[in-house]
């Protein structure tokens, strides 16, 4: 990634890591906000939060707030009125931290009279009894270290089901909150920081303890009690006052590792940020030089202001971690120190024998008192490595561009359903054109739509189906498959919400379409899924992460979505839209007043629709705009929306109390039953970038017998405003169609994102 395209990306990051901090640090405080009130302030970073969000979810429950952690059980009411809650021998004044291993609470210890932090571990982590032993042998040999850069260990204990660890109270952001805040440290606060970061390992490796989870979130700066903001100035004020720097949760790394699980979170996302290649390449035989390696992550994220491998996925961290070496300090922060950058760059060796040998050697490299540089044997074997890879570099790639041709060639680049057997998913290999079986489902399984994202834009894809039938108990109807055949994830698609004049929320729901495409300009495809009721009206439009399954956006319509298509360079940045069709059965309005903000606009209770929507701009629900309540969802408005006021279907009826008001039906409709879209095609006239891309709206008319009568062609602008009429096909009952009947009945109703003026 450039260098001003990166610097977007830490921008949003920082924007988004700022706006999800504080969110927490509300909700902690007992302040009753919802999700959806958060993406309501921050419409134009929906997306990216509510991505996180979906991520933190299983850090930040609903219920941990004090007064749900008193329900549970997990604390008591505390004794003395001027306490929220207690635990044991604890009072508890307020929940001060969350994060993977557990929630931190800010208590007064009775018996001492002292303040201290208490650490209550995650169920799932002291469910492990072998993990739990050795976690309480190493915080106890923490608790002798007894050093001033290392965070006091005063007990560990348990008392009903919470086990918990008591440790010093230290009033203070941590190292990642300050570099958050004010990006790149100055380099000398940096050094007198690391120096103290280099003491406290060097004293816990002395004594045989080695960390295993270094990072600047577990990096405390004592006595900075203030979070204060803009520019070095501040800053210092926060460092100046700091009396020490102070390392935290040791031990809880290796009780993690032991539950041989990673969960997709953004802690273990943060975690791996920091992790060092023979731990990341899952190795057990781990010694001190790991840390050496996180700390070196530590000094870079102070030069620089970030980690030196960030990335959206686990796999593409460990990737880099493993393959690629970290990019030059300077090259991001032209003012770091070069001493600095270069220990940075020696910590993170790829091998644990480039390091140093101890933290002890770090400092001294640190005061400029030994050299950064390899020594000369391991130079003389670098030097020979890089012979032996020029000399066979050549052979190499030739073997590997035939390999990979050879690989690409097995690999699957498209997917689908059988089109004669509805529980059969088929893929395509490579460069062929046959279809083969990939999967043959249960009998009573009816599969609708499929495809193969390519996750990361180097052709790495897996294989997503959708079906109208549950895959599992949970309702689900959506599923990835990695190319061995191996379910990756599977995800139900019910939104749980009431809707209006629906009947209760359902659990049913089926996935109608699924599309893959590039939607954000990023290495890598989404999938657009169109989901919806099997009983009722609600569809969703999803944009779905493939490697997840999490839902990003979703754009919800009260009415069917029949189908989907990409109109590519759509706008003036040469982003995409997606072009949806189908029908709306709530444009005439609501059978119970008061649920809406918008006045009907159709005669009809069943109308055909056709829309354009702005990837970026749709998490929400579209029109009309409900006001009920139940829904938890905040009005959004496609780009461009028309409607065809004619009935769409059978058994429409019709409501009169449209924008020509109680008017007898039309003549098409009243002698040949309805009309409805059947195909949308973007149509080859593009003659200036202001009307690209012109689109042909094909109308089905059917008699009420079900027989055609005649197809029209309505050419539209980009904006769904009616140019002219196509080639005419015709058969069977012959109707008089002109230009002003179809103007009198296509309605655009919002152009350019904004409703217009219809009178």
């Amino acid at each position: 990634m450039s260098g001003p395209s990166r610097s977007r990306q830490d921008d949003l990051d920082g924007r988004v890591g700022r706006i999800l901090n504080d969110y927490l640090d509300r909700r902690a405080a007992g302040r009753d906000e919802s999700e959806s009130e958060l993406l309501g302030r921050h419409p134009e970073l929906a997306d990216h939060l509510r991505l996180h969000l979906a991520l933190l979810g299983e850090l930040t429950p609903e219920n941990s707030r004090i007064e749900d952690l008193i329900k549970q059980r997990v604390l008591q009411a505390s004794p003395d009125p001027d306490f929220a809650a207690a635990l044991g021998p604890y009072d508890v004044t307020a929940i001060i931290g969350r994060g993977g291993m557990g929630l931190v609470l800010k208590a007064h210890e009775r018996a001492l009279d002292r303040t201290v932090a208490l650490k209550i571990l995650r169920p799932e982590l002291t469910d492990d009894r072998t993990a739990l032993t050795r976690f309480t042998l190493e915080a106890r040999a923490v608790a002798g270290l007894n050093h001033p850069n290392i965070v006091t260990v005063h007990a560990v204990g348990r008392e009903g089901s919470a086990h918990f660890l008591a440790m010093e109270f230290v009033d203070g952001p941590t190292l990642s909150e300050l570099i958050r805040s004010h990006g790149p440290l100055p380099a000398d606060h940096t050094r007198r920081l690391f120096r103290q970061l280099l003491d406290a390992l060097s004293i816990a490796h002395d004594a045989g303890l080695v960390h295993r989870d270094v990072k600047s979130s577990n990096v405390l700066v004592a006595g900075g009690t203030q979070r204060l903001g803009g520019g070095h100035s501040a800053l210092t004020s926060v460092i100046d006052s700091a009396s020490s720097l102070k390392l935290a949760d040791f031990g809880l790394a290796r009780m993690s590792s032991s539950r041989a699980r990673m969960t997709v979170t953004g802690s273990v996302l943060g975690t791996l940020e920091y992790m060092s290649p023979e731990q990341a390449d899952g190795r057990n035989d781990l010694d001190h030089r790991t840390d050496l390696y996180s700390a070196g992550v530590v000094l870079y994220e102070m030069l620089t202001g970030r980690t030196p491998f960030k990335e959206d996925t686990p796999s593409a961290i460990i990737h880099r971690i493993l393959h690629e070496e970290p990019t030059d300090p300077r090259t991001v922060n032209v003012n770091a120190d070069h001493r600095l950058t270069s220990l940075a760059l020696r910590l993170m060796a790829k091998r644990p024998e480039d390091r140093f040998a101890q933290a002890s050697q770090a400092i001294l490299a640190l005061e400029d008192k030994a050299s950064l540089r390899l020594p000369a044997r391991q130079r003389r074997a670098r030097r020979a490595l890089t012979f032996v890879v020029l000399a066979f570099s050549v052979v190499i790639t030739g073997v590997w561009l035939a390999s990979e041709q050879s690989r690409r060639a097995r690999l699957p680049t498209d997917a689908r359903v059988d089109p004669d057997r509805q529980n059969c998913l088929q893929i395509r290999l490579g460069y062929g054109t046959e279809w083969s079986v990939f999967r043959t489902f249960p009998a009573n399984v009816e599969l609708t739509s499929a495809a193969a994202p390519d996750i990361d834009g180097e052709g790495h894809r897996l294989v997503v189906v959708g079906a109208r039938t549950a895959l599992d108990s949970k309702g689900s109807v959506l599923a990835a498959y990695d190319f061995a055949g191996k379910l990756v994830w599977q995800v139900p698609l019910h939104g749980g919400r009431q809707w209006p004049d629906c009947n209760a929320p359902a659990q049913a729901w089926l996935t109608a379409r699924i599309l893959a495409a590039d939607l954000d300009g990023t290495p890598g495809e989404e999938l657009l899924v169109v989901a919806h009721d099997v009983h009722e009206c609600p569809t969703r439009l999803s944009i779905v992460a493939p490697a997840t399954g999490i839902a990003k956006s979703s754009f919800w319509h009260l009415g069917h979505i029949s189908e989907i298509r990409l109109l590519p360079d759509y706008f003036a940045d040469g982003r995409p839209a997606i072009l949806a069709w189908g029908h709306n059965n709530k444009l005439d309005g609501f059978e119970t007043r008061g649920l809406t903000k918008d006045e009907p606009v159709t005669s009809w209770d069943v109308v055909s629709v056709v829309m354009v929507i702005d990837p970026r701009q749709m998490e929400g629900l579209g029109p009309p705009r409900t006001t009920l309540s139940e829904t938890a969802l905040r009005a959004v408005r496609p780009h461009a929306y028309a409607f065809l006021d004619l009935p769409s279907g059978q058994g429409v009826s019709y409501a009169g109390n449209g924008p020509s008001g109680d008017v007898a039906p039309s003549a098409l409709s009243a002698a040949h039953g309805w009309a409805k879209v059947d195909l949308v095609r973007t149509a080859t006239r593009q003659e200036n970038r202001a009307t690209y891309p012109w689109l042909e709206v094909s109308l089905g008319v059917y008699a009420p017998d079900k027989s055609q009568v005649r197809v029209p062609h309505l050419v539209v602008d980009r904006h769904l405003r009616l140019q002219h009429l196509g080639p005419r096909i015709t058969s069977g009952n012959q109707v008089v169609l002109t230009h002003e009947y179809w103007e009198q009945h296509w309605h655009p109703l919002i152009q350019n994102g904004e409703y217009i003026d219809r009178r």
